[in-house]
């Protein structure tokens, strides 16, 4: 097959899959911030926010997550990886997308880049204290595989104290 031809087909395969997202404006992207120091978790109604990925996605993105879920299931984090990659081509500022996509780096032994993509991850929840608990449950992880239990003690703290103001 011609390569201008494969290309153009998934292009429209793209934009077709684009065109079922429904677009809803957001805020401008904010810079990535490191860890903050100390937990400064302030929840006012966490009922307001979407708890998964299912409450805040498009179809196609939905779509894609069962499939990099399953293929997470099956062993295959590269796989997992490339499929949510192709979700944030739709929905670029997804944070549940992102989230997810930390644990698969965090399944391929990949500590450092499940860590960066878990701060992403926060910079786009826009306090969304459901995503943030995972962020930070695999930010915890990703530390202590990588052998920094200080850093790992600090973000399950991080962890525990976002658990504790969402019980009440």
């Amino acid at each position: 097959m011609n390569f201008r031809l494969l290309r153009l087909a998934l292009l429209c395969s793209a934009l077709a899959l684009a065109a079922c997202v429904p677009f809803t404006p957001r805020e401008p992207e904010s810079p990535m911030s490191p860890a903050p120091s100390s937990p400064r978790f302030i929840i006012n109604d966490p009922g307001s926010y979407p708890r998964n990925a299912e409450g805040a996605s498009g179809p196609a993105v939905l779509k894609l997550l069962r499939q990099s879920r399953a293929e997470l299931a099956s062993g295959r984090p590269e796989q997992a990886v490339a499929t949510l990659e192709l979700a944030l081509n739709i929905e670029p500022r997804n944070a549940f997308v992102w989230q997810e996509l930390a644990a698969a780096h965090l399944a391929r032994n990949l500590p450092d880049e499940a860590e960066h993509v878990a701060i992403r991850s926060n910079s786009f929840a826009r306090g969304n204290p459901w995503v943030e608990l995972a962020n930070w449950r695999t930010i915890a992880q990703a530390r202590a595989q990588r052998g920094d239990t200080t850093g790992a003690q600090e973000a399950g703290e991080h962890y525990e104290a976002l658990q504790a103001r969402l019980s009440n």
